[in-house]
């Protein structure tokens, strides 16, 4: 699937997840080596939050309580930041289903 993307992006949110998680791992230097190298590449970018970004998590966070289906926190960002960017959210949590806007692979 990534072999189709033109562009891979990364919200910064993600990067800090991948790099706190292989911070505690066994073989945590070579992931974060992985990682590094992946985040070198010219056909990657990490993307971060602006105030549109803000704005949107806000929203996403109102329709959320409505709705009474609160997603985790730094999966709303992630959510915030696909929808500003117009981007598709590659996942396998089911919850980001709850963001009906949301362009899911």
């Amino acid at each position: 699937m990534f072999d189709q993307a033109a562009r891979i992006f990364f919200p910064f949110i993600v990067v800090g997840e991948i790099r706190a998680g292989t911070s505690i791992t066994k073989h945590g230097r070579e992931q974060q080596q992985i990682l590094a190298e992946l985040l070198a590449r010219h056909d990657v970018a990490v993307i971060h939050s602006s105030d549109n970004t803000i704005r949107r998590y806000a929203e996403i966070y109102q329709q959320l309580v409505v709705r009474g289906t609160l997603i985790p926190t730094n999966d709303i960002w992630i959510a915030a930041l696909a929808l500003e960017h117009d981007l598709h959210l590659y996942t396998r949590d089911q919850h980001f289903r709850h963001i009906p806007a949301l362009k899911l692979l």
